[in-house]
């Protein structure tokens, strides 16, 4: 046994690292040569019209943690998550930029114990090795054969190549030789087959790698794209199917297709997926409080606020209101303890409330958004206007310079006036290295100064000083506090080009290029032309654009 573990860890390991050599899986490789830091705003609506949209190219896309884990149980039907302990690379936005999930030894050897884990509780479990196992003879080759085929098939997302059957059939006779059981051989091969790249990676190869002239996907590089968008997990049997009879190419199934998808349980993926990096709930299953200025802060009520905000994406997603509401809607789903926050009756588990709080509106009213945008211990105008530049308008403040810091406004003479934040601040714009960003930032933050580091609404600061939540930006425009706040941003030309491009990002997983905001602007147009300003009419544009359905090989290609 000994010596067959041996043999498959060094057939495994040798397999991907010879691979990510060939490939050149290292970014900056063999990526898009115009690729570079994402642009934000967006292009003017203008160039829209500057003649074909590039698709672009995009460097071989490994599995991210998430993804790797929903695959695995898809695959398999395993409980094992083996993802969750592996080390997080992906610091670009989103966890599915292609560049930002680079391959390592230490992941390679993560990927070997872990296929080890999988496949052992596989055929530990005889409705699981069931599924594998669909003809009982493995002494037949044609029986074996088919087993392999069959496996392959849903494991790579893609039939194999004779020349790749035949590899595996030779693995499973060398451990037969090393006095295997018939069985014991294939989990070998299974294991094998989970650490190779067409497993750990979604490989879209060119026939011309050099070629610059966009090339439509073939069906099985679509069914991936559009699995791993809508479910982060493997395309299904009816995807695979689809994409192997070229259907799916046809833009009438693949719509039908996007809607199917999105009316699944598995949709889930883009919620717990796409919501919670662009909106930032993720940030709070991190986040810490100071227990001696907010004593009633519990674990209970950080589940609830991140229920919640789950909550209210998938109402979008299920298209039930239109995005143009998301700042806007008098909409809540609160837990018992959430209630309790909120000063509301406790009602079921999680339960949908439209009656509105007449001070609370929208997204930006959730205490989930305004805890994960505060301090420990106090309010952080500076990070909420950050966040909500950010998240929906697309808008990168650029950091502040390398000797302040946000922390300097707890610093100073006068202890009394640190409750009064807005004082704080206006003595930080004295700064003229400040000034010129604090003139944009601090209106957006300070609107939303009625509600404390953990989302409650109050009247005054604990030194007494009474909350002035008015802002005004350098343009002359004026709000007043949360409500007034959400009306600017909704009517924002920005907001929903940002939506779409915040969406398109996590769907195509790569950097943005110029001729990517040219098709997010063509999108956004289409999209408001549409009529709904749904979601699922945002992701169905997104999936029917050329950007999603084809691609092109590039200067450095993909030499097979």
């Amino acid at each position: 046994m000994r010596n067959l573990r041996h043999l498959a860890h060094a057939k495994g390991a040798a397999w991907v690292a010879g691979w990510v050599l060939h490939l050149g899986c290292v970014p900056g490789v063999i990526g898009d040569p115009r690729g570079g830091a994402p642009a934000t705003g967006g292009p003017p609506p203008s160039v829209i019209d500057q003649g074909p949209i590039d698709p672009g190219s995009k460097v071989p896309h490994r599995l991210n943690n998430r993804e790797y884990d929903r695959t695995l149980a898809d695959l398999l039907g395993v409980t094992v998550r083996p993802g969750r302990g592996f080390l997080g690379q992906e610091d670009l936005g989103f966890d599915t930029i292609a560049d930002g999930v680079t391959m390592t030894t230490v992941q390679v050897e993560a990927y070997l114990f872990a296929s080890e884990a999988a496949i052992a509780e596989v055929f530990a479990t005889p409705s699981l090795s069931a599924r594998l196992l669909t003809c009982p003879n493995l002494d037949d080759p044609s029986c074996l054969t088919q087993i392999v085929e069959g496996f392959g098939r849903r494991a790579w997302r893609r039939p194999l190549a004779p020349s790749e059957t035949a590899a595996l059939l030779a693995h499973h006779q060398e451990a037969r030789s090393l006095g295997e059981s018939p069985r014991d051989a294939l989990a070998q091969v299974f294991r094998t087959m989970l650490v190779s790249p067409a497993f750990l990676y979604r490989l879209e190869l060119d026939p011309d790698p050099e070629s610059t002239t966009p090339r439509p996907l073939d069906g099985f590089e679509l069914a991936s794209r559009l699995s791993y968008f809508l479910w982060s997990t493997m395309p299904d049997d009816t995807l695979l199917a689809l994409a192997e009879s070229g259907d799916l190419l046809l833009p009438e199934v693949l719509a039908a297709e996007v809607e199917r998808m999105l009316s699944s349980e598995k949709a889930q993926a883009l919620v717990e997926g796409f919501s919670r990096q662009w909106l930032g709930a993720r940030q709070l299953i991190g986040h810490q409080v100071l227990p001696e200025v907010h004593p009633g802060w519990d674990e209970e009520l950080r589940a609830g606020m991140l229920a919640e905000s789950d909550a209210y994406f998938a109402e979008f997603l299920a298209g039930r209101r239109r995005v143009a509401e998301f700042l806007q809607a008098s909409l809540h789903f609160v837990t018992p303890r959430l209630a309790r926050h909120y000063g509301l009756p406790e009602g079921g588990a999680l339960e949908r409330i439209e009656a509105p709080l007449p001070e609370r509106r929208g997204y930006l009213g959730l205490a989930g958004f305004l805890t994960m945008s505060s301090f420990a211990h106090r309010t952080s105008p500076t990070l909420r206007a950050k966040q909500v530049l950010g998240t929906f308008l697309c808008f990168e403040p650029p950091p502040p310079p390398p000797n302040v810091a946000i922390n300097d406004l707890d610093q100073g003479p006068d202890p009394a006036s640190l409750a009064n934040v807005r004082v704080r601040l206006e003595q930080h714009r004295r700064d003229p290295q400040c000034a010129g960003c604090h003139s944009v930032m601090d209106p957006f933050g300070l609107s939303l100064e009625a509600f404390d580091a953990v989302g409650q609404h109050r009247q005054n600061y604990s030194n007494g000083d009474a909350i002035d939540a008015r802002g005004e930006l350098p343009d002359g425009r004026r709000f007043d506090g949360l409500l007034e706040l959400s009306q600017v941003i909704t009517e924002d030309p920005r907001f929903l080009p940002c939506v779409t491009e915040k969406l398109y990002t996590y769907g195509l997983g790569r950097r943005l290029s110029a001729d990517d905001h040219r098709a997010i602007a063509q999108i956004t147009t289409e999209w408001a032309r549409g009529g709904s300003g749904d979601l699922p009419g945002l992701l169905r544009g997104i999936t029917s654009s050329p950007s999603f359905r084809e691609r092109r090989g590039s200067i450095e290609g993909v030499r097979r």
